[in-house]
């Protein structure tokens, strides 16, 4: 982990676009059971880890997903695995019923679920490895708590939140201190969990979120496959 300042001087260094990208959608690599993550989702995952390890686009993670990761990842892990193996099983069933029945039934590949758990790991693995790591100031834990005092985006009223505002306010720290210090390339927030940062019905930012992310020159993506096509990054 690093303090902000250096993370925002390294930020400047690279003079790359910057990504903030949130437990949530890490975990959606692993997970195995979203339908939302399709083959394009997983091959944009891929594109923008090489972009980033070819050092034309930047990762910060603030220090609260590193420990979301620590305390979720092998949950999340495990359920994964299990999903692809209820998916084998149920395949089986219905071709042992089809043979029951006097088909033969199609020649079938399952796909192993440890073979799937290693290489969803592989992934985030890489995305760990290139990301700097930015402290949890004071700064950032009080404003966090009063978004969740005033019921602010992505708090909600009887949805505290805490945990995602902190996110939140650790990204917009790290982003702004690079501001400050001249940085002018693109950043982008990643997040698929709608529910908290954006606006449900419109699969958009959040209507609270809107002026703190153009303040600060931050794009919102709420998928994969949405920030890989995002005209700026497309290009590289």
């Amino acid at each position: 982990m690093s303090a902000v300042a250096d993370v925002a001087a390294s930020i400047v260094a690279a003079g790359a676009p910057l990504l903030f990208i949130d437990t949530c959608s890490l975990l959606d690599i692993v997970r195995g059971q979203r339908d939302a993550f399709t083959r394009d989702q997983a091959t944009a995952a891929v594109a923008i880890i090489d972009l980033i390890e070819a050092g034309k686009l930047s990762l910060v993670l603030p220090e609260q997903i590193t420990n979301e990761m620590a305390d979720n990842f092998q949950g999340v892990q495990k359920d994964g695995t299990k999903s692809i193996q209820a998916l084998n099983d149920r395949v089986r069933q219905m071709h042992e019923i089809m043979t029951a029945f006097g088909g033969t039934g199609p020649a079938i590949v399952l796909p192993a679920p440890a073979d799937y758990e290693n290489l969803a790991d592989a992934i985030v693995a890489r995305y760990l490895a290139k990301s700097s790591i930015a402290d949890t100031t004071k700064s950032a834990t009080h404003k966090a708590a009063q978004r969740v005092i005033t019921a602010t985006a992505p708090a909600a009223s009887g949805k505290q939140s805490y945990k995602d505002c902190l996110v939140l306010e650790s990204c917009l720290e790290a982003l702004s201190a690079a501001r400050s210090l001249g940085f002018r390339a693109g950043a982008y927030f990643l997040s698929s969990n709608i529910a908290e940062y954006g606006d449900a019905a419109k699969k958009t930012l959040h209507p609270q979120l809107v002026t703190d992310f153009a303040a600060h020159g931050l794009d919102f993506a709420k998928s994969f496959l949405e920030l890989r096509y995002t005209p700026a990054i497309a290009a590289l």
